[in-house]
């Protein structure tokens, strides 16, 4: 499907989104939630495997590089299966959604730095 559209209606699209009262509501909790979860990659995650995990920094470095790269994969298929996902009846910010990906966290520790992660 090939999309036609001129500047103008496209600027326009842009004023109704920044006009929508919606769209002011969810942006300062995005702001936060986004922010907060960048500041945990960029700025402490990496010091707590090497302080409290004991992991070298080389170490550390691979499994943010990987955390990333599965945030990444997460986020285009997020936004390639949205719809489908909306159609079954899941809203977006639906607790269980947020719990599941809070759930998976521990996912990305090495198995043997947790004492309770049995496998």
């Amino acid at each position: 499907m090939v999309c036609v559209t001129t500047k103008g209606a496209q600027y326009a699209a842009f004023g109704k989104i920044f006009g929508s009262l919606a769209y002011w509501r969810l942006t300062p909790a995005s702001f936060f939630v986004h922010g907060g979860f960048m500041a945990l990659q960029g700025l402490w995650i990496a010091l707590w495997w090497v302080n409290v995990n004991g992991l070298s920094r080389t170490e550390a470095a691979h499994w943010l590089f990987a955390l990333n790269g599965v945030v990444l994969v997460a986020f285009f298929l997020l936004g390639v299966y949205v719809g489908a996902i909306e159609r079954a009846g899941v809203l977006p910010a639906r607790p269980a959604v947020l719990s599941g990906t809070a759930a998976a966290m521990p996912l990305f520790s090495p198995p043997d730095r947790i004492p309770w992660r049995f496998g």
